[in-house]
């Protein structure tokens, strides 16, 4: 009786897993559409979980912008140690105001003053507006002269 039993409840289990199963399948069969449709919808529009994460907007890059991160003026007769203490900070206001390389050299030579600025509109005048404007910052460098 007992082995009639432990067949009993073996099949009684093995009909309650089939069930759950089914159920299962059903479930899937039921979700996994609706699943499918809302990622596809979220690759065309923002989900309710995207528009809780802050997306940074590019900040489009101009003189204004750089100004606003406060750029050291260069005067250019204060001497080396000056100088290079004017290159760190400019750099520094390259990172905050994320100045594009190929604007870093119109935007540094825009804060010159005085002797600076002499020595910058004598460099446009010996090479054009256009190929002075062209170097790259690392060519403008400490070392350029």
């Amino acid at each position: 009786m007992s082995s009639h039993h432990s067949n009993a409840s073996k099949k009684s289990k093995s009909r309650s897993t089939k069930k759950m199963m089914a159920f299962m399948a059903d479930q899937f069969a039921r979700v996994v559409p609706k699943v499918i449709s809302e990622i596809r919808a979220s690759e065309t529009a923002h989900s309710s979980v995207d528009s809780k994460v802050e997306i940074r907007k590019p900040v489009s890059f101009n003189f204004k912008h750089f100004s606003s991160c406060s750029p050291k003026p260069f005067i250019g007769n204060d001497g080396v140690t000056a100088m290079l203490e004017w290159f760190d900070s400019i750099e520094v206001t390259f990172v905050n105001s994320d100045c594009p390389d190929e604007l870093k050299t119109r935007s540094a030579t825009g804060v010159f003053q005085a002797r600076a600025l002499e020595w910058w509109t004598n460099e446009r005048n010996i090479r054009s507006n256009e190929l002075a404007y062209a170097l790259t910052w690392e060519e403008k460098g400490p070392d350029d002269g």
